[in-house]
């Protein structure tokens, strides 16, 4: 009976160590397999790079890079602008203050009567309460 037992063991134990190496088996193929698709399509992209460059072309670029430095280029040159305006600090930060606060009245006054009746059409019939800044009470 103890040899029974024995051999069950040992064929139990023969099945894990074989599972587990199928299982070693495949995710080494799998990791094998992806290497191979990545270095395939880095050789594709290098022919296509290397036939653009024979024929005197290379790849359109993406849009964001041009729009971030345009971006970038008009906030330094408006900081150089007010750096180098011929007004004093003081005068220049009430005047940017200034600018600012009618911008904002403007687009609240503008904002106010569309959320107004937005509100008045999704809620009961009452707009929704607000402070003087225009914010949900």
């Amino acid at each position: 009976m103890s040899s029974i037992s024995n051999t069950t063991g040992h064929a139990a134990q023969s099945v894990r160590d074989a599972a587990s190496h199928a299982r070693e088996s495949v995710l080494e193929f799998g990791t094998q397999l992806l290497e191979v698709l990545g270095r395939m399509r880095e050789a594709e992209g290098q022919g296509v790079d290397r036939l653009l460059q024979r024929l005197g072309l290379q790849r359109r670029g993406g849009v964001t890079q041009p729009i971030a430095f345009f971006a970038a280029g008009a906030v330094l040159g408006a900081s150089a602008a007010l750096l180098f305006a011929p007004t004093s600090g003081s005068e220049l930060r009430r005047n940017i203050a200034g600018f600012w606060s009618t911008k904002v009245d403007k687009v609240a006054s503008l904002v106010k009567p569309v959320l107004r009746s937005v509100e008045k059409d999704l809620g009961d019939g009452e707009p929704a309460k607000t402070n003087d800044n225009g914010v949900h009470a």
